[in-house]
């Protein structure tokens, strides 16, 4: 009764034939856009050499701010990269790697070698070690078995008069209250 109505009307009943393609195309559609969503995230796991998980790793995509850092187990998840980007992986002590986002995909466990290097003329001044060339200032090494000196339980009493610029001056009279220690114009409190 209701399709004579509607034929009488001249309203036509779409196609079952023509619907069914449409929603399978419009299926397929979703089904490629979430394998493409699932495709932009990396998991991962960085490791040293013993198989020990290294925390706090920098993990970035090369030439963008897209990155993250590792976590207590050494895991790492990094959203939106591309199949063609280049994932850097670096921190201080280890050799950096650059990996392809496809190779890291298939190998999720990224191994770090211990970066070693030997250091000459380096000047410590207890905030940075800097190279004895770039060092301006002046600076004064005192050996611990020069200094020490048998009686006296306070570094300041033993460090006077040993290197230049340094003078230590008592502030009050009462047995074992601290002295003023100042370097080359400078003092330095201690506890």
């Amino acid at each position: 009764m209701i399709k004579n109505a509607l034929v009488k009307s001249n309203v036509r009943l779409p196609d079952l034939g023509k619907l069914a393609i449409v929603a399978n195309l419009l299926f397929l559609f979703i089904l490629i856009s979430f394998q493409g969503y699932a495709q932009d995230i990396i998991r991962g796991k960085v490791t040293n050499r013993d198989g020990q998980p290294v925390q706090g790793i920098s993990v970035m995509v090369k030439g963008t701010t897209n990155g993250t850092t590792t976590n207590s187990l050494g895991e790492f998840q990094l959203n939106g990269v591309a199949n063609n980007a280049t994932i850097v992986i670096s921190s201080v002590g280890f050799e950096t790697r650059e990996l392809s986002a496809s190779s890291v995909r298939q190998t999720s466990n990224i191994v770090l070698e211990q970066e070693v290097r030997a250091l000459t003329d380096v000047v410590v001044t207890g905030f940075q070690n800097i190279r004895k060339k770039n060092f301006t200032g002046s600076a004064v090494s005192v050996k611990a078995d020069e200094v020490k000196l048998e009686g006296i339980a306070d570094i300041s009493r033993m460090l006077e008069g040993r290197p230049a610029g340094v003078s230590v001056q008592n502030v009050s009279s009462t047995f074992g209250s601290a002295p003023k220690v100042r370097i080359r114009g400078a003092y330095v409190s201690y506890a």
